[in-house]
């Protein structure tokens, strides 16, 4: 019997592409546009709105030979091409191969008015200098990425300035640039309303490149200045070229983990289907990388011993993330046995009372201001989050026999040494930069930003030379550390 096959509607297709690009799902969305477009796409009397979805589930893909087949198709049946359907054309071209393709459609794409040339889209713009990057080397992304400077600084002169100051503001500035602030965000306070409150406060619109987790606490950097002002194409531009440094740490309990172990994570990530809260790791989500390394390790005296009998340890990482995913390091580390402590996503029924929040922090970040200035800004960890830490080592020199005033000192001074071998490395580096001196041949500094110097150091004289002046500086912190929760504990007695 021979099969007969209906086909859908524009409009039912359209939306169930749409539907399929947006959940992530690129392989039933390219599949549905094939079975539907066998006779060629003339035949649908597609629009732009399906085209687009095509586009962006073939970038989604990584099949550029499809996007740009169905760009061709825009002028062919007199379409409107808009920066939606650059945007997704440039992004399917992310490979250091395509790059001088990936130019010439954002060329394109402001010769045909759909862009600005006063103002192009800093997205687009980081996309294809991340590609220029990656092929042609750092000085020619360089050059590309001063041109666009300049643009953007001439149309910041034109763009509405603060009416009112950040004084008053009810959050921690940790940094001002040419048209950037960098806020303390507390956990448990949303990333909008932190936008929400710097705007009403300086009485200007601001937007976003970056937010944190509500229970995530650290730097958050707001753009002063609507989605289309110079400084916050700047900072868009930079974070998709992937020249943004940015660092966090955090706290898991899982296996005993070798302290100064560093790995990568790059399992791909979507939104779990029916629970739109949660991430999973999936083959068919988006690409997804995160760089951890061990600071500190040590046994977890309230744990629970696992099928091996063994109790749990608790694991201070320090975190970078290489792409930008919804709750990128928490399910990454949740998979690999790491769950963080106080996450009550993925770490449910886990619940600790040494530790009142969700332990990750946003400790370091590092850009290029509108001025070209380069910015490097550290958060201090909270004090509930440094409390959590001296009440853990409280418990385990309680354990060996360690009571009273013996106890504060021990874990105090213990607290200041795993903070001292987190900082130290910074602190060497920021000595090292201040005093460097120009080669003398080539007249240039050796050292260009912190993690820079850091990787410079470790790869010439070895990671011990970053600490370099130890002891002095532990004590000296560890000194501070003790004084500090000597006094607390006695402040709780009163």
């Amino acid at each position: 019997m021979a099969q007969v096959r209906v086909r859908i509607g524009l409009e039912a297709l359209t939306a169930a592409v749409t539907a399929c690009e947006g959940m992530s799902e690129w392989q039933w969305a390219l599949q549905l546009f094939a079975a539907e477009s066998q006779g060629g796409v003339d035949g649908l009397a597609a629009d732009e709105i399906l085209l687009n979805s095509v586009i962006a589930a073939a970038a989604e893909g990584r099949k550029w030979q499809l996007a740009l087949s169905v760009l061709a198709d825009f002028d062919r049946l007199g379409l409107q091409k808009t920066e939606v359907t650059y945007t997704a054309a440039i992004s399917s071209c992310e490979s250091e191969a395509l790059w001088q393709l990936s130019v010439a459609l954002f060329a394109e794409e402001i010769a045909c008015g759909v862009l600005a040339a006063s103002c192009p889209d800093g997205t687009q713009a980081g996309s294809v200098l991340s590609m220029i990057h990656r092929a042609e080397g750092r000085s020619k992304a360089a050059a590309f990425a001063e041109r666009l400077r300049q643009v953007w600084l001439r149309k910041d002169a034109t763009d509405p300035q603060p009416a009112g100051t950040a004084d008053g503001l009810g959050l921690k500035v940790l940094a001002r640039g040419h048209g950037v602030l960098v806020v303390d965000k507390p956990s448990g306070m949303l990333s909008e309303e932190v936008f929400e409150c710097v705007s009403a406060q300086l009485r200007l619109p601001v937007s976003s490149t970056s937010r944190l987790d509500q229970p995530t606490s650290g730097i958050l950097p707001v753009c002063l200045g609507s989605e289309t002002a110079g400084a916050t194409n700047w900072l868009r531009a930079q974070w998709a070229a992937r020249l943004v440094s940015k660092s966090y740490l955090c706290l898991s309990a899982g296996s005993a983990m070798r302290v100064g172990f560093t790995a990568e994570v790059a399992t791909a990530l979507r939104e779990v289907p029916g629970d739109l809260r949660l991430q999973e790791v999936s083959a068919a989500g988006r690409p997804a990388r995160t760089i951890f390394t061990v600071l500190a390790s040590f046994r977890d005296p309230d744990g629970q011993p696992g099928p091996d009998g063994k109790a749990p340890s608790l694991n201070l990482f320090q975190v970078r993330i290489l792409t930008g995913r919804k709750h990128q390091i928490r399910v990454h580390l949740a998979s690999i046995g790491q769950p963080l402590v106080g996450d009550k996503l993925y770490r449910p029924g886990c619940d600790v009372d040494w530790c009142p929040r969700m332990f990750l922090h946003c400790r370091r970040l590092g850009f290029m201001d509108l001025e070209g200035r380069r910015m490097l800004i550290k958060s201090p960890l909270p004090p509930e989050l440094a409390v959590a830490t001296y009440d853990q080592f409280k418990t385990i020199y309680g354990n060996l026999g360690i009571k009273g005033s013996s106890n504060v000192v021990a874990s105090s001074f213990t607290a200041g040494l795993v903070y001292s071998v987190i900082t130290m490395p910074f602190e060497s580096a920021k000595n090292r930069m201040a005093s460097q001196k120009p080669d003398p041949e080539t007249g240039k500094l050796p050292y260009r930003g912190t993690m820079q110097t850091i990787q410079t150091v470790a790869g010439k004289e070895g990671a011990m030379a970053l600490y370099n002046g130890f002891m002095p500086y532990c004590l000296r912190c560890g000194g501070h550390t003790v004084l500090m929760f000597f006094a607390v504990e006695e402040l709780q007695k009163m």
